[in-house]
């Protein structure tokens, strides 16, 4: 019996090793941002071939054949490979919406096994409000501010809003690539809004903030590009500051 087990254990060993493995299997990337397959085979003394099955059609395209980057994969992608241990690494150096869809790793020079792993590549949030009101504010008037998100994937992000810490429902519509999530706002003349909107997306590392000012201020609308953070990947505020008594301020952070 122990030499049955024993027996058992070695073809399973056996199989295992042979086996064409590349992690991840399922990934989410933020646009502008790398990312890296890893693809390993027992095959160490033949090349790897790369191909991605665009979102648009079903028919592989060839990134990485006979040891080189195939043009137009040459200028973002870069491979790395650690020959010893039959380890090939597939790096995105800036991921793009284009780039999404799924990537295969075939061994034996590309005619051995061959494994997927699917991409989604996320765009920059976004938001903004239809504000538009001047000095002749009377009574209440609805603001709709709206908060978006380009993907290129099959599994569309979920965006969510927030208010004095509470979650608020907003309404929301998907396209083929972009989620759109649109907050109503009633504005009261001579209130104070000082408290902002935020919303945030579970596949986005950044947050978007609409403030809403009750204040007399005059000046001209101007967006300003600010360096990215440790946290946020990139950030962006557009400042809209006309002469009305209420001015709204987005930032994304």
């Amino acid at each position: 019996m122990c030499a049955q087990l024993s027996l058992l254990r070695l073809i399973l060993s056996s199989v295992e090793s042979t086996e064409l493995r590349l992690t991840p299997k399922f990934a989410e990337v933020q646009e502008g941002e790398s990312f890296q397959f890893t693809c390993k085979t027992y095959y160490t003394n033949e090349a790897i071939r790369w191909q991605r099955i665009p979102m648009e059609n079903n028919f592989p395209v060839d990134v990485y054949l006979d040891d080189l980057l195939v043009d137009g994969y040459d200028a973002r992608y870069e491979v790395i490979k650690e020959v010893n241990a039959g380890i090939n690494k597939l790096i995105i150096k800036r991921a793009e919406l284009r780039d999404s869809g799924v990537f295969r790793c075939i061994d034996r020079s590309g005619h051995g096994q061959q494994v997927d792993s699917q991409l989604t590549v996320i765009g920059p949030l976004k938001c903004h409000s239809s504000f538009n009101a001047s000095c002749e504010l009377e009574g209440r008037e609805n603001v709709t501010l709206t908060c978006s998100v380009n993907f290129a994937g099959k599994t569309p992000p979920t965006i969510e809003w927030k208010h004095e810490g509470e979650k608020i429902l907003g309404a929301t519509s998907i396209s083929s690539n972009e989620v759109q999530s649109y907050l109503r706002v009633q504005i009261n003349q001579g209130s104070s809004y000082s408290s902002p909107y935020s919303c945030s997306s579970n596949a986005s590392n950044s947050a978007c903030t609409i403030r809403i000012h009750n204040c007399t201020v005059s000046g001209e609308s101007t967006e300003t590009r600010l360096p990215a953070s440790a946290t946020s990947g990139g950030l962006s505020i557009s400042a809209i500051v006309v002469p009305i008594v209420i001015f709204i301020i987005i930032k994304v952070v």
